[in-house]
């Protein structure tokens, strides 16, 4: 050992002592000819915290049960859909078949829709006023769908015949009004947003946002008493019904609902939408679709027409708003738009 000070190797120990702190302790010396103090070797008794990374084998076990946990909860919710009596609505079935087979589609739909007065009048009603922007105007089946894709007014008449026909349950704990009023301020929103950035099929992020809870409705027709604690627990609680149905559940209203909807056919980017709309965030490059819906519902509940049933929607997602381009002055002009056409539609939809 030299002095650090005189480079002499004549040094004389003073013993050690602890500084600054009680697990750490340092050996003092004191060079014997210039007279220079210096401590030297500060020894710690304790080791060192360390943090491996985990084997290789730990990540797979983790990804594994990962994995497990996902299936297991795919399992309940093909299990609960497979247990169900809700099939797809006859005339959706009915025109979703002619358009994958039909050779002469046009002709096939007009004869089928023909069947249905009713539902066919309310569909060119609502087509013909000024919810999708269209300058035509259509004044039978055929003019439409010499104009329209048969696929987009089979999305259309989904939204009708679900309206009609889905049974309603009071364990929802809102009324039916309420409940496909705010399906119709959401689906109005979405369809506007999907307009903005150039989407073809509006019609097709209409429909899906007017059943954006359609899982809610098949969870409650099938689990009355469980939904029912759900909005207990939801009420008393303050936690939202998306969190109260996993924790009861294991899943939630909209992995169902998107499950159900992929089952009639409905494109995975639209499924992934629905399923995932609560919580963007939780997807890794989420579509498009996902961010639509996702602020479909955040300006549902700002305008606070009807109610699914949720109180603690998620503020909106920066990125979602980031990621479509818009600007709060769009937005703004959306919530004019829906407040404008919101009655005319709901006297159309929900009759």
């Amino acid at each position: 050992m030299k002095c650090p000070k005189c480079s002499s190797q004549n040094i004389i120990s003073e013993g050690n002592r602890s500084l600054y702190s009680k697990s750490i302790t340092f050996d003092f010396f004191e060079c014997g000819d210039c007279g220079m103090q210096f401590a030297e070797n500060p020894e710690n008794p304790y080791e060192e915290e360390t943090h491996s990374l985990p084997t290789r084998e730990e990540v797979l076990e983790k990804i594994r049960q990962k994995h497990k946990s996902e299936d297991a909860r795919q399992d309940k919710i093909d299990k609960l859909l497979s247990g169900s009596p809700l099939q797809p609505p006859p005339v959706y079935s009915a025109l979703s078949n002619l358009a994958q087979s039909s050779k002469n589609k046009t002709e096939d739909a007009c004869e089928l829709l023909s069947k249905f007065p009713f539902l066919t009048n309310r569909l060119l009603e609502l087509i013909n006023g000024p919810c999708f922007f269209t300058k035509d105007s259509f004044g039978n089946c055929r003019d439409l769908l010499d104009a329209w894709p048969l696929e987009s007014v089979t999305h259309i008449v989904l939204a009708l015949e679900i309206v009609d026909l889905m049974q309603f349950s009071d364990a929802l704990a809102v009324s039916k009004n309420a409940f496909w009023t705010h399906g119709v301020v959401s689906g109005l929103a979405a369809k506007s947003i999907a307009h903005f950035l150039g989407e073809n099929d509006i019609q097709k992020y209409f429909s899906t946002g007017l059943l954006l809870h359609l899982g809610r409705l098949v969870l409650a027709s099938n689990m009355p008493d469980a939904v029912r604690k759900i909005f207990i627990q939801s009420n008393t609680s303050g936690v939202s019904l998306f969190d109260a149905e996993e924790k009861v559940f294991k899943f939630n209203h909209a992995q169902v609902g998107g499950n159900l909807l992929a089952q009639w056919g409905f494109d995975k980017d639209i499924t992934d939408g629905v399923i995932h709309h609560y919580r963007p965030n939780k997807v890794k490059n989420p579509p498009q679709a996902v961010y639509i819906f996702h602020l479909s519902e955040v300006i549902a509940h700002d305008l606070k027409l009807g109610s699914s049933g949720e109180k603690y929607f998620p503020r909106p997602n920066s990125l979602a708003v980031q990621a479509l381009g818009l600007t709060r002055s769009l937005l703004d002009n959306i919530k004019g738009e829906i407040l404008s056409l919101v009655d005319e539609a709901k006297r159309l939809i929900i009759v």
